[in-house]
């Protein structure tokens, strides 16, 4: 396995370039990607045939915007902001070391406030525009397949946390006194 995808890249089209995007991250993020679809269409086979079945749930249809609406999307869209465009003005040091950049507490302000007024309230705006005089709880049938993200999200916590763990039980070092440098590129 080739370390980065620029080694990989340069393995097999014979270039120079320095790309540092880890290729075991990137197979990770394959694999769940691979494995969130492969549930999916098992679960839809499995409800046709009769083995999964739909179940209830209540929303409530029409409520207000609050608060949260628009910080969930908000934050989304200052990291964003802050982190993507201090990566493309500083693109040099992103593809020698992304990791680095994105861990880093640098980033652009500016961007980062545009993402979350930007995010925040096109997220507020949507719900406002839904929103009813009289908020009414309904019942509605979920089908398996619909919590195949809430599955693979659930499912990553351990995958992301295990590196720490690793280190901890290797070196014997306090899991919170773990410099970041190490976790996220797995130095010992």
């Amino acid at each position: 396995m080739f370390p980065t995808l620029g080694h990989l890249i340069n393995y097999l089209f014979g270039t120079d370039i320095t790309l540092g995007f880890p290729t075991f991250g990137l197979m990770v993020a394959l694999a769940f990607i691979a494995a969130a679809i492969v549930m999916a269409s098992e679960m839809k086979r499995k409800e046709k045939v009769g083995l999964f079945n739909t179940f209830p749930e209540k929303i409530t249809v029409g409520e207000k915007p609050g608060i949260a609406d628009f910080l969930v999307n908000g934050i989304f869209g200052f990291l964003l902001g802050f982190k993507l465009v201090y990566a493309i003005q500083n693109s040099e040091a992103f593809l020698k070391d992304p990791s680095a950049v994105l861990v880093s507490t640098e980033g652009n302000w500016i961007a980062g406030i545009i993402g979350l007024l930007a995010f925040g309230g096109w997220s507020y705006y949507q719900k406002k525009k839904a929103a009813l005089p009289n908020p009414e709880t309904q019942t509605k049938q979920i089908h398996p397949y619909e919590i195949v993200p809430t599955i693979t999200m659930i499912a990553q916590f351990p995958v992301l946390s295990e590196p720490k763990y690793f280190i901890t039980s290797k070196t014997g070092m306090n899991f919170w006194q773990i410099p970041s440098g190490r976790f996220y590129h797995a130095q010992v």
